[in-house]
């Protein structure tokens, strides 16, 4: 469980460096049970304090099901009967 002191350093931090007037309500904030992160846009996560970038998602069911919709499209090949 993160720290309550951690969660109110981490949002004055947001509020300091975010300039809109309701910044917890246009960001999600994540957690590994000890740090704060901010998930910057669908593909990006950084820790709140530091900025450094945490881990990249990866959205693997979006590609399988890209990946499939091409392969339908790719002609299939006739077979020769061997």
């Amino acid at each position: 469980m993160v720290p309550n002191q951690t969660i109110r350093k981490a949002v004055a931090h947001l509020r300091k460096n975010f300039p809109t007037k309701n910044v917890l309500t246009s960001i999600v904030l994540l957690s590994d049970g000890e740090k704060v992160y901010l998930r910057s846009d669908s593909d990006k996560v950084s820790e709140v304090m530091s900025g450094q970038y945490a881990m990249w998602l990866v959205p693997v069911g979006r590609i399988i099901q890209q990946t499939r919709e091409d392969a339908r499209k790719i002609p299939s090949m006739p077979s020769h009967g061997r």
